[in-house]
């Protein structure tokens, strides 16, 4: 089990970083008992380690036109299935 993860995308043609999403399950002020609006919370991901990776790549292809003018219309990967799926199910375009 991973608390911590990051994902990565970069540019197929232009060898640069479109963005990175570090991930986050756990949060040192919450285990100290603080609510979450006492402290910029450090806890950004829910869910199992493993969609940590899937989440962080569906947010960067959901704010790149946003951000940098242009969709991503293709993936290339590591094989994980999971991050894959993710995009079908949940790029909203």
């Amino acid at each position: 089990m991973s608390i911590l993860g990051v994902a990565v995308a970069i540019g197929a043609a232009s060898h640069k970083e479109l963005g990175v999403k570090p991930k986050n399950k756990w949060c040192p002020m919450c285990q100290k008992e603080h609510a979450s609006t006492d402290h910029p919370c450090a806890r950004n991901h829910v869910g199992s380690s493993g969609s940590m990776e899937a989440d962080g790549i569906v947010q960067m292809f959901n704010e790149a036109p946003e951000k940098h003018d242009m969709y991503c219309a293709e993936y290339i990967a590591d094989g994980d299935s999971n991050t894959a799926h993710a995009i079908l199910r949940r790029v909203s375009y």
